[in-house]
């Protein structure tokens, strides 16, 4: 089998981050971090191959940083991910 493939998690909440590693970790290499900022230096180092991204963010909206990346031409997939409830 070849080298697992990387995702990089953005996302504040601590649960979050750790739900979604314990689902992925046994097929993908997995990088949680709970900031913009600590994303860009991951990617800076090493490009994932897909990045879950969280919509609020305590030093960004997520939405502005996916404009950035695409702005910069940084090729890397992204899914938005988000536990925001609307309460009617």
């Amino acid at each position: 089998m070849g080298k697992k493939k990387t995702i990089l998690v953005v996302d504040d909440e601590y649960g979050a981050r750790e739900s979604l590693k314990v689902i992925l970790e046994p097929d993908y290499e997995i990088i949680a971090v709970e900031s913009c900022l600590q994303a860009a230096l991951i990617i800076a180092k090493k490009a994932p191959n897909l990045i879950l991204l969280d919509i609020s963010l305590p030093d960004k909206n997520g939405m502005e940083w996916l404009k950035e990346l695409h702005q910069n031409e940084i090729p890397i997939p992204v899914i938005m991910v988000t536990a925001t409830q609307t309460l009617k």
